[in-house]
C-alpha cells in the first residue's frame, strides 16, 4: 500500500505569512582550516557549536611542518555568539562533542590532539562556569555523549561499559553482558542500551535487562521515541521487520514487502504520528513509512529527488520537516497533512550543515559549514 503524498511550493508572499523568516547567525571568526566538531541547542536561548581552527600544513613532502587545531567553543545566547576558553587545554586541542541537558548543565569533551590524544578533558558549563573533571579513558571517539540536568553519559560503540557523570563530576561505571551497540537518553531516569543480544533499560536507579525477543541471535538496531516506547529494527530470514516495545511487551509490527527497514536513518514523531526513513531493497532511494497504528504504509517519499533524507526532523508543535538541495544552499519543506511544501531557501546546503529542533518550540537551527568550510549557522526562531 501507497499513500500518496504531493508536494507543493509557496510563493514568497505565502511563505512569508505563513512561516518565520530564516536568518544567518554567523559564529564569531575561526582561522581555516577548521574541524567540524558538534552543535546541541537547549533553546532558542542557548546554542553552542563546537570543533577546532587552524588545522592544517605547509610545505612539500616530506619536509611539512603540520599545525594543529586550536579549539573553537562558542555559545549563542539569542542574539550573538561568544567565544569561550576551552577548559583545560591552553594551546593546541579539539573539542568534539557538546550536549546541553539544561540552562545550567552544558557538557563537552575535549581534547589536546585530534589523533594521538594525551589528554582527554570532561566538563561542565553551570550557566557561569566550567567545572572540569576527569575524563574517563575511552580510546576512542564518544559515539554517546548525552546530557540532562542531572549529569551526563559517555561512552563508544562497541564498548562493554557506559560512563555516568553526576553534576559534581562523581561517575559510576555501567556494565553489560555484550558491545554496547545502540543508546539514547531521554533524561535522568529513561535510558535504553543494546547490543547483539540484549536490551536494557535505566529508570534513574538501575538497569532492567533482557534478551531480544524470539531469537537472542539476530541483530537490532534500537530507536527510542518517547518514555517507554522503543522501536526496534530487527533481521529476519529472508528480509526485516520493526518491533515496538509499549512498556510491558515487545510486538512484531509489519512493513512493507521489500523495504529494507535495516537501512532505517531516522525514526521520529510529528502530528501524533510515528515516520520512519529507510530504503526499498533493489530500488534503491529513499522511502517515508508512517505507522499507522498496526502497521507501516510507505508514502510516495521525499519533495524532491534533492531530498536529504537524513534530515528529517520533528518540532515540539508535532511537524515533520524535511531538508534538500545542493552543495551550496538548500531549501526545507514541511509535510501538511499529506502534501508537502517547499517553505523557505535555507542559507547553507543541508548535507554540510544539518537540521536542529530547537526544544520546546516550532522553530529550527541549521548549523554546520558553509560551502567555503567556515562555520555556519541559521534559524528561523528570530
Amino acid at each position: 500500500m501507497v499513500a500518496a503524498i504531493a508536494f507543493t511550493a509557496t510563493t514568497g508572499t505565502q511563505a512569508a505569512m505563513a512561516d518565520p523568516a530564516w536568518q544567518t547567525i554567523p559564529p564569531k571568526f575561526t582561522w581555516p582550516v577548521q574541524i567540524a566538531g558538534d552543535f546541541d541547542a537547549g533553546s532558542a536561548q542557548n546554542a553552542w557549536i563546537v570543533g577546532g581552527q587552524g588545522a592544517g600544513f605547509i610545505g612539500v613532502f616530506p619536509n611539512v611542518i603540520q599545525f594543529q587545531p586550536k579549539p573553537v567553543l562558542q555559545h549563542w545566547n539569542g542574539s550573538s555568539w561568544t567565544s569561550l576558553k576551552a577548559p583545560g587545554i591552553s594551546g593546541e586541542g579539539l573539542v568534539k562533542n557538546v550536549s546541553v541537558g539544561s540552562p545550567s548543565s552544558t557538557w563537552i569533551l575535549a581534547t589536546d590532539h585530534p589523533e594521538n590524544s594525551s589528554l582527554e578533558i570532561l566538563a561542565r558549563w553551570n550557566g557561569s562556569t566550567w567545572n572540569h573533571f576527569t575524563a574517563p579513558s575511552l580510546g576512542a571517539q564518544a559515539d554517546y555523549f548525552e546530557a540532562d540536568a542531572q549529569g551526563a553519559w559517555v561512552g563508544h560503540q562497541g564498548s562493554l561499559v557506559l560512563h555516568r557523570y553526576d553534576n559534581t563530576g562523581a561517575s559510576t561505571t555501567h556494565t553489560f553482558p555484550a558491545g554496547v551497540w545502540g543508546f539514547e537518553s531521554n533524561g535522568s531516569d529513561d535510558a535504553w542500551a543494546s547490543g547483539d543480544n540484549f536490551v536494557s533499560h535505566w529508570d534513574g536507579t538501575s538497569w532492567t535487562t533482557q534478551t531480544w525477543p524470539d531469537d537472542p541471535n539476530r541483530n537490532f538496531v534500537l530507536t527510542p521515541v518517547g518514555f517507554h516506547e522503543v522501536w526496534a529494527t530487527r533481521s529476519i530470514p529472508g528480509g526485516n521487520e520493526m518491533i515496538r516495545w509499549d512498556g510491558s511487551q515487545w510486538q512484531a509490527v509489519p512493513v512493507p514487502v521489500g523495504v529494507n527497514t535495516w537501512e532505517t536513518q531516522k525514526v521520529v514523531k510529528a502530528g501524533g504520528a510515528l515516520w520512519v526513513e529507510t530504503f526499498r531493497g533493489s530500488e534503491g532511494g529513499p522511502k517515508l513509512l508512517k505507522f499507522n497504528g498496526t502497521a507501516f504504509v510507505e508514502t510516495t517519499g521525499f519533495p524532491a529527488a534533492d531530498a536529504d533524507p537524513e534530515n528529517i526532523v520533528a518540532t515540539s508543535d508535532g511537524r515533520l520537516y524535511v531538508a534538500g538541495g545542493g552543495d551550496r544552499e538548500g531549501w526545507l519543506a514541511r509535510l501538511d497533512g499529506t502534501q508537502w511544501t517547499r517553505i523557505a531557501d535555507l542559507p547553507y546546503s543541508a548535507s554540510k550543515a544539518p537540521l536542529y529542533p530547537i526544544p520546546g518550540t516550532p522553530s529550527l537551527f541549521q548549523a554546520g559549514h558553509a560551502a567555503s568550510g567556515a562555520f555556519a549557522a541559521a534559524t528561523n526562531a528570530l
